[in-house]
């Protein structure tokens, strides 16, 4: 197996913002160091993804595997969970009695 940063050159440009020189840039430059930014973040996701499937692929069906320092594990695990839509149809009114309203807010550069 290739080390990351032969397969993926970019991984070992790690970059350090500074914002000792905000005082000096406009939000336009913000917004372009942001999407930069975030440009890598996916990058550096891929290659995580990557790198997951293959140890998984290693990992050969087993839950936990100790390698090293580590200890690995990839398990199935259930979460129970409401289905609101279905309650919604048999039930409205408890749908509606314990519905709660939260409120969040969402930043994104186009």
């Amino acid at each position: 197996m290739q080390a990351i940063t032969e397969r993926h050159p970019r991984a070992s440009k790690i970059v350090n913002y500074d914002f000792t020189q905000a005082a000096n840039r406009n939000l336009a430059d913000f917004a372009s160091d942001y999407k930069s930014l975030k440009r890598q973040q996916e990058s550096i996701k891929a290659q995580m993804d990557e790198i997951k499937a293959v140890m998984i692929e290693l990992m050969a069906g087993q839950e936990t595997v100790v390698a090293g320092e580590y200890k690995i594990s990839n398990k199935q695990i259930d979460t129970p969970r409401l289905d609101q839509k279905a309650l919604r149809e048999v039930h409205p009114d408890i749908c509606k009695l314990f519905t709660k309203i939260s409120t969040s807010t969402r930043f994104e550069i186009r």
